[in-house]
């Protein structure tokens, strides 16, 4: 028997220690509860940081976009400068071409009676030169040389520009002559 309550104080020992090693489960779980928490919030500001990061990524993505933008603008600007001049270049070019119609006749009197295109077509062109078919689409005197007294002055010789009409070819008929 003595055997028989040796192995039942052996039995009633090890049911004592795995009860004191049961009293320290509270505590380790309250421990694991705690770090449980701490993970938890740990991953909360990981899912902020995350998104933050994501935010920050679609704005430079936006900021990339809105570059690239400007430098397309700033090529346009470019070639919209580019355009201008050559449009600039052209319209010289144009009007230079329309001046080729014009003549300028020195020394044209004014006079009171008559207009400017009467002198220069019947006195100066059929009258001086000899053109008899000249068809003129503007006769005007130039600016300047008038001063502020002009209508004391009507006796008083003036330049006229003559503008022919365009299309009809008069270069030969006045290097003939």
């Amino acid at each position: 028997m003595a055997t028989r309550h040796a192995t039942i104080d052996k039995k009633l020992d090890t049911i004592m220690e795995k009860l004191a090693n049961l009293e320290g489960i509270p505590t380790q779980l309250a421990d694991i509860q705690s770090e449980f928490k701490t993970l938890k919030s740990a991953m909360v500001e990981i899912n902020e940081s995350v998104e933050f990061m994501e935010k920050e990524v679609v704005e430079l993505k936006e900021v990339m976009k809105c570059k690239a933008t400007r430098e397309e603008f700033e090529g346009l600007g470019s070639k919209l400068a580019n355009i201008e001049e050559s449009t600039q270049k052209r319209l010289d070019d144009l009007e230079n071409r329309s001046r080729r119609q014009n003549l300028i006749i020195f020394g044209v009197s004014e006079s009171n009676n008559e207009s400017c295109e009467t002198i220069v077509k019947d006195d100066i062109l059929h009258g001086l030169m000899g053109f008899t078919n000249i068809n003129l689409e503007r006769v005007h005197r130039t600016p300047g040389g008038r001063g502020t007294h002009h209508r004391r002055n009507r006796g008083r010789s003036t330049s006229v520009s003559v503008t022919l009409v365009t299309g009809i070819k008069y270069s030969k008929q006045l290097q003939a002559n």
